[in-house]
């Protein structure tokens, strides 16, 4: 028990850490140009973006603060909203070697049942690790497609998504490697990849949903799958 409280609070303070990370860009970049043109009503939109990344913080703060020793809660969440809000948490310099395309019907938008903090980490975790991937790759610029499908699984309506990236790809007998809890005694970069993949599952059966992930091998790209409870409609 204590030891999942412990890897939680470090995924948890790795996230914070990325979320910051393009707020200190955006400060600079302040900084710097205050000091040479003068005036506040230029910066206003940069001063939002810091705005909506600090908000975000906290809010990841308060949760963990708050449900740390309860269930957590549920609710309905439009799913567009939720992988626009999880860029956020991303930092610029990862968002910028990929081009991210999600594909499904606007008029139509899924929504899905879980715990909104919860989900926006574990969406960025899979941003950060497509991006990753791709870096890794060598590519100058790859590509990340997302799109979104429903299905019956169990006697329960689900939203399956799939985060389909070309970046490096993963060899067929550690699909499901990917997923375990990284050792203790081994502290390479591709082991806090596998604690973050880890934290992420953890976090979706927790919310009656999974993850696994498909990979042709090496060099060839991986798509990860995410089910979810589907959400109600919300009224328009």
């Amino acid at each position: 028990y204590y030891a999942g409280l412990a890897e939680m609070a470090s995924g948890t303070l790795r996230d914070i850490r990325d979320a910051l990370n393009p707020l200190l860009v955006q400060v600079d970049r302040l900084r710097r140009q205050a000091s040479e043109a003068g005036g506040a009503e230029e910066y206003k939109d940069r001063l939002d973006v810091m705005d909506a990344q600090v908000r975000q913080i906290r809010t990841i703060l308060a949760e963990q603060e708050r449900f740390r020793w309860a269930e957590r809660p549920t609710e309905t969440l439009p799913l567009d909203a939720l992988l626009r809000e999880s860029t956020d948490l991303v930092p610029d310099r990862l968002l910028q070697v990929m081009d991210v395309e999600i594909h499904f019907d606007p008029a139509q938008t899924p929504t899905v049942q879980g715990c909104r903090i919860l989900l926006l980490q574990v969406v960025a975790g899979l941003f950060t690790n497509a991006a990753e991937a791709i870096l890794r790759a060598g590519h100058e610029r790859g590509r990340l497609q997302i799109t979104v499908d429903s299905e019956w699984t169990g006697g329960r309506e689900m939203v399956h998504l799939k985060f389909a990236d070309n970046g490096d790809g993963i060899e067929p007998d550690r699909l499901t490697a990917i997923f375990e809890r990284a050792s203790l005694t081994q502290r390479p970069s591709r082991d806090l990849v596998r604690l973050g993949l880890h934290w992420c599952a953890e976090a979706l059966v927790g919310m009656s949903g999974r993850i696994y992930a498909e990979s042709d091998g090496k060099g060839r790209g991986a798509c990860f799958h995410v089910l979810l409870p589907a959400g109600a409609p919300i009224p328009g």
